[in-house]
């Protein structure tokens, strides 16, 4: 994997983690190219309550939005 796309990547990973930016680069340099930085849910049950909390979160930030 190319500098670039590593120093990409790492932004992100540190964007979404707030981890520091030399972590997030040793991270994405230790992952194989194209591996998901962060890892599915390993249980059904966590991903439905993650996917619950999505929606919750996007329809009252939709609902105050609209009310401005």
């Amino acid at each position: 994997m190319s500098a670039t796309q590593i120093s990409s990547r790492a932004r992100t990973y540190a964007l979404y983690t707030g981890t520091p930016r030399q972590v997030a680069c040793d991270a994405v340099a230790a992952a194989p190219p194209h591996a998901p930085l962060i890892p599915a849910p390993a249980q059904h049950a966590q991903l439905l309550l993650e996917s619950e909390v999505f929606y919750w979160v996007l329809s009252r930030c939709f609902s105050t939005c609209r009310a401005a």
